[in-house]
């Protein structure tokens, strides 16, 4: 019987033969493949660290046994978090506001590890109020849910403007804050959205590692595993995202 270790190895030699050597011609090349290449390496870069601080996060809630200070007291802490990565994400862009490469590549970076966050804070929230309202309501609460999470992102950023963005008139800097905000904004709300549907589908809050822990769902009691309509509708609506974005973004970008 092959142990998971294996497969890690494989895959780590793969990269390291074939894949590093690709990348680093592609990074050293001229013209568009070069620009393309970096900012490739920059987003895997990014959210490589940022799943890092996620899981450090998590571990450390776990470690403290935070849960049993007080009710809904990791909840709380996970909110905190994301106030306080979007506070100081927004003090250091200020300090970099006339400085154009270190103010995008710092958004970028940060991006991903507020949204992060954000992710692990919706999930906690968004399971403890499908818990608390029961199954008659469970579904209309998951959706409830979403808007509750778009309103109080719109609400920290309309804080932003007026405190700190609307002293400062720069282009630069005002671009790199929005598509900071807009990144937060795209990978919070369409992870809550895919869980509302999913938990729909199936009466349960699904777990955030479900497929990537011990197994997968198949060694989870705890959640039944995805009958077929349900994988095929799930397939279904990622086409549908699929083709309005590729309809939409043009539209968009006009």
């Amino acid at each position: 019987r092959h142990s998971p270790e294996a497969h890690s190895v494989a895959v780590g030699m793969l990269a390291t033969v074939i894949l590093v050597p690709t990348v680093i011609s592609m990074a050293l090349s001229d013209g568009r493949v070069r620009e393309l290449t970096l900012k490739m390496l920059d987003t895997f870069t990014s959210i490589f660290l940022a799943v890092l601080w996620f899981n450090t996060f998590n571990q450390a809630l776990e470690t403290f046994d935070v849960a049993d200070m007080f009710p809904y007291a990791t909840e709380l802490f996970t909110v905190i978090q994301v106030v306080v990565l979007y506070a100081i994400a927004s003090a250091i862009a200020w300090v970099f506001r006339n400085d154009d490469m270190r103010l995008t590549t710092f958004c970028s970076c940060g991006a991903h590890f507020i949204a992060f966050a954000g992710i692990g804070a919706s999930a906690e929230w968004q399971s403890a109020v499908a818990d608390k309202v029961g199954t008659n309501f469970d579904e209309l609460a998951v959706f409830t849910f979403v808007l509750i999470v778009a309103g109080f992102l719109g609400i920290m950023f309309l804080i932003n403007y007026f405190a700190v963005r609307k002293q400062d008139d720069a282009k630069k800097y005002h671009s790199a804050i929005e598509e900071l905000q807009l990144d937060i904004v795209g990978l919070v709300l369409s992870f809550v959205i895919t869980q509302a549907i999913r938990h729909t589908l199936t009466g349960n809050y699904p777990a955030m590692h479900l497929l990537q822990v011990d197994g997968g769902m198949a060694n989870d009691p705890t959640h039944d595993k995805p009958k077929a309509w349900q994988r095929n509708f799930m397939l279904g609506w990622a086409f549908l995202l699929i083709v309005l974005a590729a309809f939409l973004l043009p539209i968009l970008n006009d």
